[in-house]
Formats: C-alpha cells, sequence, structure tokens
C-alpha cells in the first residue's frame, strides 16, 4: 500500500521532476495526488498522459490535469507550462 505525505504541499510538487518519458515512448507523469480520505494528506502517483481528459488552471500558478476517471490532481506550475510539458514534451 502507498504511503501517505503528510504535510507535503505545492511547493513539494516543485522540487520533483514530474515528466519523463517511459519506456514505450509514452510521457509518463509524476504527482502528489490529494488523498480524500485524509485531508492535507497526498500520495505520489505515476500515470500515462494517455490517461488525461483535459487540463484546468486553478490560479496564475497552479493548474489541474483532470483524468478520464474524473480524478483532478493540482499541479504546480501555470497552464501555459503545464499544457506545454504535456503536450510538447
Amino acid at each position: 500500500m502507498a504511503s501517505l505525505l503528510e504535510g507535503k504541499n505545492m511547493d513539494d510538487l516543485k522540487k520533483t521532476r514530474p515528466f519523463s518519458m517511459s519506456s514505450d515512448d509514452g510521457l509518463l507523469i509524476e504527482a502528489l495526488a490529494p488523498v480524500k480520505a485524509k485531508e492535507g494528506a497526498f500520495r505520489r502517483i505515476a500515470f500515462s498522459s494517455s490517461l488525461i481528459a483535459y487540463l484546468i488552471e486553478f490560479d496564475a500558478d497552479v493548474s489541474g490535469i483532470v483524468l478520464k476517471n474524473d480524478v483532478t490532481i493540482p499541479v504546480a506550475l501555470c497552464f501555459a507550462t503545464l499544457k506545454k510539458q504535456i503536450y510538447e514534451p
């Protein structure tokens, strides 16, 4: 079972390398996703870009990735940078 990352926040996301190419030449994205059952807790996840439904902008510094299963993952990047990282790697 994946451990919960207590006390992690958007600044912690800036310290990681969230985008990398997988062995099948697809984009692999790593993130800290909020855990619904435990406020303030995050779980490390990794997923293929093929699971992305769309991107959203929360504010000037935070965007979001919405997966096809309606899970929203906050990202500590402006919308333009996130869009470029995913669709123009």
